[in-house]
């Protein structure tokens, strides 16, 4: 059973509208039990975790008691909180991309109201360059691997994720080896991926400029004397 850490919640806060205190489960966990790795990572901070395997949205405290236990609330499941379209950011959703980064793929994180959320701080600065070429990607209303290899209106935001991946990898300084060979990868692939659509743009655009002028007559001037 798998389980995701999110940001601090103790049994008096509140997280996507629903009050952990007013949770309608409530049971003790002593140290040993079968979550105690959990506790033990997460008991400190006052975390929430999310189980796998029952989709609950819980939070866990230290005991008020000071008997060594924990409390933990169920503060509501996942369908619930997508039926109430909040805001908020599914936990379900994160490190769902390639390299376990929030940007660098198609599985972006989600809100639970189904919509994509950008508040999501990016793991890496190449999962950046990969955030802000999804943003431009929703600018330019396109999406997906049919934007990389169709799309002529994306194709400057595929050359600026391609320039910043190729850049961390010559960078031998202060990038690590692991997101140098990152960069090396995601700079080839939307540069292969991009390349046909670029050659396209390019003839179509020269296309375009030499019939515009042969109509006009400017042609007659560029010829050869």
């Amino acid at each position: 059973m798998g389980y995701q850490q999110g940001g601090p919640l103790g049994s008096g806060s509140s997280w996507g509208g629903m009050s952990a205190h007013s949770a309608s489960v409530y049971h003790r966990h002593i140290a040993g039990a079968q979550w105690a790795t959990i506790i033990g990572e997460l008991a400190s901070t006052g975390s929430y975790v999310r189980g796998g395997g029952h989709g609950d949205i819980a939070f866990i405290a230290p005991s008020d008691e000071g008997s060594g236990g924990y409390e933990i609330g169920v503060v509501g499941t996942r369908e619930e909180q997508q039926s109430s379209g909040g805001s908020d950011v599914d936990p379900s959703t994160l490190g769902h991309n390639f390299f376990w980064s929030h940007y660098i793929g198609p599985w972006n994180p989600k809100s639970f109201n189904g919509r994509w959320n950008y508040d999501v701080a990016p793991k890496s600065r190449l999962d950046n360059y990969a955030k802000k070429h999804d943003l431009a990607y929703d600018d330019a209303k396109v999406s997906g691997l049919g934007g990389v290899l169709f799309s002529t209106k994306a194709i400057n935001a595929d050359y600026d994720l391609a320039y910043g991946a190729f850049n961390l990898t010559l960078n031998r300084n202060s990038v690590s080896q692991s997101e140098r060979a990152q960069g090396l990868v995601i700079g080839t692939l939307i540069t292969i991926g991009a390349l046909p659509k670029s050659f396209y743009y390019m003839g179509e655009a020269n296309r375009r400029y030499t019939e515009s002028n042969i109509r006009s007559g400017n042609w007659i001037w560029n010829l050869p004397h």
